[in-house]
């Protein structure tokens, strides 16, 4: 339930819905007498058998006959189990003997609930008692009878029915009730709370991250190869080269930290992840920032990297990688940088490049991990030095064969179980192999 609407309309309809789904509560019908069985065999006192008929009473059942399948548990009725008694008297006997087994057989078949014929959608409560032939003939000649037996039965039978009835009624007229008013009160809290910060929340039309553009400044770096002249016009041609704007690259990263604090508030989600699975998820992202963009700007393609061609961005610009972006779960040095180079480095084709290296790190002490994973990335060939960014990410600058390549190093907090410690600097026989890993697989 997600709006008010729906909430004040089922303020209004639950107590119909209540009483669609309210059972009818059993009532007994006039007692008859039923079936028959004899040749049965009963256990004497004196360790001997005899012959006995089973004579039953049926006892017919008004209303929803399964509620007489559960003990009515919700008052102090004083009821007890029809076999209380036999148990009682059997509880410090270890081995029953066959009488004493006889009785607690009977007393625990008091009364059975059953289809008073087969297929029959009437129902009743069945009660029986063993007769031997001498017993039959004592009730024939009056001198004893059985009614007072079965009387007592159906009276208590009557006091369990009006346990469950009582039940029933207090269910469905107070407690069912009161919990319904209390949860629809604190759904109502919650929904208008909901509405309140939603209405609260006011973003003006300039409030957005425009879609990022090529830079119309020269690059800083200058070509390898001279200036080309014009035999026909005598100007100098000087070859351009593709760079994301610098606005742009701002805002990719402030982007990706915006991501990142959401991941590390559900780390439990991404920890089972693997490169690929959060680099999707990454570029996802980034396309769903970029608003009017009909196209997929942010491309996800091999291993894990996700970039922007030169030609997404501008019409006429060749195809030249501006943007990239490579994911890795940082366990050590060596995993870093090699995500750097050869890695990240080979993917680039052109002289003046924004990357940003994602490192995911699952060790307990993140920040103790994050300095040594900089300082082995500032150790690298061709590093040159930091420039400050608006979060808290440095931007390594590498000037590489004339190419020059700013890498924001975006570093997230994963804890990740048995991936939580740092792998020791040395081992007894050197420095310490790196870990194997392994990556959960791709679903």
């Amino acid at each position: 339930m997600t709006d008010l609407s729906a909430l004040d309309e089922y303020e209004r309809t639950y107590a119909d819905i209540l009483a669609g789904h309210r059972p009818a509560a059993p009532t007994l019908g006039q007692p008859y007498a039923g079936l028959v069985y004899s040749d049965r065999v009963r256990p004497t006192t004196a360790g001997r058998h005899e012959m006995v008929s089973r004579h039953y009473v049926t006892v017919p059942i008004h209303g929803d006959h399964r509620l007489l399948m559960f003990w009515p548990d919700g008052h102090d009725t004083g009821l007890v189990p029809v076999d209380a008694q036999v148990r009682a008297e059997l509880s410090g006997v270890a081995q029953p003997n066959a009488l004493q087994l006889y009785q607690l057989s009977t007393a625990q078949d008091t009364w059975i609930v059953s289809a008073i014929a087969d297929g029959s959608d009437e129902f009743a409560l069945f009660t029986s008692v063993d007769l031997s032939l001498e017993q039959e003939q004592q009730i024939v000649d009056g001198v004893s009878s059985v009614e007072p037996i079965f009387n007592d039965r159906i009276a208590v039978a009557h006091r369990f029915l009006d346990a469950i009835t009582a039940q029933i009624a207090h269910y469905f007229d107070v407690e069912i009730r009161h919990e319904l008013r209390e949860r629809i009160a604190a759904k109502r809290t919650e929904l208008i709370n909901r509405a309140g910060v939603t209405s609260s929340l006011s973003f003006p039309n300039t409030w957005k991250v425009p879609e990022p553009i090529l830079s119309t400044v020269a690059p800083a770096v200058q070509p390898l190869t001279a200036p080309r002249v014009s035999e026909a016009t005598g100007t100098v041609e000087v070859a351009t080269r593709p760079r994301l704007a610098e606005a742009s690259f701002t805002d990719v990263i402030a982007i990706i930290r915006i991501w990142a604090d959401a991941v590390e508030r559900y780390t439990r989600a991404f920890a089972p992840l693997n490169e690929d699975q959060i680099s999707d998820l990454l570029a996802a992202t980034l396309n769903a920032t970029l608003p009017g963009a009909q196209r997929e700007v942010y491309t996800r393609k091999g291993k894990s990297d996700i970039f922007i061609h030169a030609d997404t961005l501008a019409a006429g610009t060749g195809p030249a990688r501006v943007f990239i972006c490579e994911t890795k779960w940082a366990h050590t040095d060596a995993i870093v940088t090699q995500a750097l180079d050869p890695q990240l480095f080979g993917y680039l084709n052109t002289h003046d490049t924004a990357a940003v290296l994602l490192l995911l790190v699952p060790q307990k002490r993140f920040q103790a991990a994050v300095d040594k994973r900089m300082t082995a990335l500032r150790a690298m060939p061709g590093f040159v030095g930091d420039t400050d960014t608006t979060v808290p990410w440095p931007v390594l600058d590498y000037e590489l064969d004339g190419r020059h390549v700013r890498v924001c190093v975006a570093t997230v907090h994963i804890p990740r179980g048995a991936d939580s410690d740092e792998p020791p600097e040395q081992t007894p026989n050197g420095p310490a192999a790196e870990p194997a890993h392994l990556e959960p697989a791709q679903q």
